[in-house]
């Protein structure tokens, strides 16, 4: 044998004497391959002497056994506790002789080894005493496997004809019966171990299953049962077994899969966790993706020498470090979201996501999916579950841009947003909370809406806890050349113009009188559209704002729409009516129209009876 084998007497006395008795060829291996001990019978069988010269490894013995097919061979058995297999051995002399092994694993001071085990041919013995010694190597030959299978790490039942338990081995005596396995077994039978047998009809459909089966082992899952009661999910490999007396049985090898059902219950749960995560990671992402701008130091900047504007920035800054809502108001194109952004920089929620939602841009079918989220199945397309805006923003801020435009309906929910923090989804029952600030802007006066009945009193006052007025670009006219300046820095580099450096001193001056119906964003621009009609080094502003257009002043047109008129017309006659609809002397008899009508007029026309 090789030089580096374990010593021989590391193995237990019971595999000794199997190493040495004459009608057995034994190997031990290791789990690469390396042969770590043979018997002399099989030695002899081989023809190998006991000398330097012996294979040391079993892919030299067996040709035909590759590295991979070893490696399958020891997870069977280790899964299994035990295989028969067949495999041609080559002798020294090169010739190849069929052999029947049984193969099994142990552990052997915490190294595990496998063993083959195949019988050889017994030798001629004399006529004298040849019963005598055919009842010792029976007899030795029992204590051998009994030994075997006491050693074997899964747990071993054998049961008769009539279900009766007559072995169990250590193992499932140290697991399952709380006692040696003599008196672990008294009175046991198979319908003791495992539901599904309660009957000896039952019994026999099972046992004669394992017996007619045409693979090595009949394998089956059940709620198995300890001796205390206890239930625990087994599997269960048996086959059918007749000694050499023609006593046949069933042998048993139990697995408890209770640890390993343990485990994919937690690896389900986390990986549960994990979609909800990346599902929540990737709704952000599209949502971020969709609100990209430029991001450059400059363009994040708020540029302003006015005092009025750094006043205003200073009450931003104070109430940033806060958790009130704000509510920022002004004309269009002043900036309130560029606003909304610093004030979370600015803010504790800063290393958290900022979410935007624009109210006016989103159809009112849509606007409570998109704020709240869905649940799959909730309306036709809702094909998987989806996140809202509120549920990606947790423990960050979300700005809410015109929100006067926000559907009446959807006030009430966003109000117990507000109040409770909790909401659920389209088409959910489930309450989720969530963690926002809620920063709004809007160019419409809320007050008015309030007053008109088409916004919720209660959500104007919930929203209104520090107004920020946004100044008109008309009321800081300091800040236009250093606008300008701005603006032509960024785009010159954005459409390739970097000659031009300077700007014209009359246009700069017409830009001051020009009172800026659109704010910063139409000076933004008219900088990007001069920039490019503009020849030469010199910013023309001339070219894109004139006298004409700066004497043609938007005015406030006071026409009322016809729809308008017909919503002041029937809140005037509600009034005259104390607001009552039906009946004789209802609003809907006054107006010369069926209740239901006007009923679905006010609600159209969000029309609310004030207080």
């Amino acid at each position: 044998m090789t030089k580096n084998n374990p010593p021989y007497h590391q193995l237990p006395e019971s595999y000794a004497a199997a190493l040495a008795d004459d009608n057995y060829c034994v190997l031990w291996l290791s789990e690469t391959g390396q042969l770590l001990q043979t018997s002399s019978c099989f030695r002899e069988l081989a023809g190998y002497p006991d000398d330097a010269a012996n294979p040391s490894v079993i892919y030299e013995i067996i040709p035909h056994l590759s590295m991979l097919d070893w490696r399958k061979l020891w997870q069977e058995v280790k899964g299994n506790g035990a295989k028969t297999t067949k495999f041609q051995v080559m002798t020294a002399d090169g010739n190849l002789k069929d052999a029947v092994f049984k193969v099994l694993l142990f552990e052997v001071k915490g190294q595990e080894v496998c063993c083959m085990i195949t019988k050889s041919q017994q030798k001629k013995a004399n006529e004298k005493g040849s019963a005598e010694k055919k009842d010792t190597k029976s007899a030795e030959q029992n204590s051998f496997f009994e030994t075997i299978l006491r050693h074997c790490p899964l747990p071993v039942l054998c049961a008769d004809k009539t279900g009766r338990v007559f072995y169990a081995n250590t193992a499932w005596s140290d697991s399952f019966g709380d006692m040696n396995s003599s008196e672990a077994i008294d009175d046991l039978n198979v319908y003791d171990v495992w539901e599904g047998t309660e009957s000896v009809k039952e019994w026999n459909v099972l046992r004669n299953q394992i017996k007619n089966t045409a693979e090595d082992f009949y394998t089956f899952e059940t709620t198995a049962l300890r001796r205390n009661g206890d239930k625990y999910s087994a599997r269960i490999k048996a086959n059918y077994v007749i000694d050499d007396s023609k006593k046949d049985f069933i042998c048993f090898y139990i697995r408890d899969l209770t640890e390993r059902r343990e485990q994919e219950e937690e690896l389900r749960v986390a990986l549960d966790k994990n979609l909800k995560l990346n599902q929540k990671l990737s709704d952000e992402n599209k949502i971020l993706r969709s609100e990209i701008v430029l991001n450059s130091s400059e363009s994040d900047n708020i540029i302003t020498r006015n005092d009025s504007y750094r006043r205003m920035l200073e009450q931003l800054q104070q109430v940033a470090e806060t958790e009130a809502t704000v509510l920022i108001s002004g004309e269009t194109g002043t900036g309130k979201e560029l606003l909304a952004k610093a004030l979370h920089g600015m803010s504790r929620r800063s290393e958290q996501p900022i979410i935007s939602v624009n109210c006016a841009a989103l159809p009112e079918g849509l606007i409570e999916s998109e704020l709240f989220g869905h649940e799959k199945g909730a309306f036709t397309g809702a094909y998987q579950t989806k996140q809202g805006r509120f549920e990606i923003a947790d423990k960050g801020t979300i700005f809410l841009d015109e929100i006067g435009e926000m559907p009446m309906l959807l006030q009430a929910k966003l109000l117990r947003v507000l109040q409770e923090g909790e909401f659920e989804r389209v088409g959910g029952t489930k309450t989720h909370k969530t963690n926002v600030r809620v920063v709004t802007a809007t160019n419409r006066d809320l007050l008015k809406m309030v007053e008109e009945g088409t916004f919720r009193e209660d959500l104007y006052y919930r929203l209104n806890v520090f107004p920020i007025y946004n100044i008109p670009l008309r009321e800081r006219k300091d800040d236009i050349p250093l606008l300008v300046e701005h603006f032509l820095r960024k785009y010159s580099k954005k459409i390739g113009r970097d000659n031009v450096t300077q700007i014209s001193k009359s246009g700069m001056a017409k830009m001051i009188q020009y009172d800026f119906p659109g704010n910063v964003r139409e000076l933004e621009n008219m900088v990007e559209r001069a920039l490019i009609l503009s020849k030469g080094k010199v910013l023309n502003l001339d070219l894109v704002i004139t006298p004409d257009k700066r004497k043609n002043k938007p005015t406030k047109q006071n026409i009322k729409t016809l729809e308008e008129l017909q919503r002041d017309h029937i809140i005037s006659v509600l009034k005259k009516t104390n607001w009552r609809i039906g009946g004789p002397s209802g609003a809907a008899r006054l107006l010369g129209m069926n209740d239901k009508t006007l009923y679905s007029k006010i609600q159209k026309m969000r029309i609310q009876r004030q207080k």
